[in-house]
């Protein structure tokens, strides 16, 4: 006797129904779970890829600062010198500090773990993000300083960071 799969599984119709309904809602679920952890993991969770990060940022160190920059030939600003770096690594998350801040996901400063970006505002009450660096780890950071003209490495601390800090961002 060959049994319908209504037979297989019961003659209640509403397990027929509602069971495709609660496997494709359990695949939803998983798969939007693997794209959220293997985002969040692509490369600030792997310590090697963050150690390379770091590297290529710090060969860098002293290149010279121009507004739109995007090379260490033609000088960096602030989210060129983010974006050469990360691009080096195979990210490609924007040019700029605005498109920059809403990429990955939003820590505290308690968070903040080498690799992660941090942003800063111009005026110390602003809400607009006008410079990103990448943080090394022990409160320093790395950036494409207008002031000095070059990329350099400062401390989270200092009077003018910590006026401005806006916030970070896990890629």
């Amino acid at each position: 006797m060959n049994l319908s799969p209504a037979h297989k599984l019961g003659s209640d119709r509403h397990t027929l129904v509602s069971m495709p309904s609660i496997i494709k809602t359990l695949f939803i679920v998983s798969v939007i779970s693997v794209l959220v952890f293997s985002a969040e993991s692509s490369w600030a969770n792997t310590p090697h890829k963050i150690q390379s990060i770091i590297q290529t940022a710090n060969r860098l160190l002293g290149t010279p600062y121009r507004s739109g920059g995007k090379s260490p030939d033609q000088g960096f600003d602030c989210s060129g010198f983010v974006s050469f770096v990360l691009k080096q690594h195979g990210m490609d998350l924007g040019a700029s500090s605005p498109e920059l801040v809403k990429k990955g996901r939003k820590i505290t400063r308690h968070e903040l773990r080498a690799g992660d970006l941090v942003f800063f505002t111009s005026k110390r009450k602003s809400k607009r993000v006008a410079h990103v660096g990448i943080y090394l780890g022990n409160g320093e950071f790395i950036h494409a300083a207008s002031r000095n003209h070059r990329i350099q490495v400062n401390e989270l601390s200092e009077n003018y960071w910590a006026r401005h800090y806006y916030g970070a961002r896990r890629i």
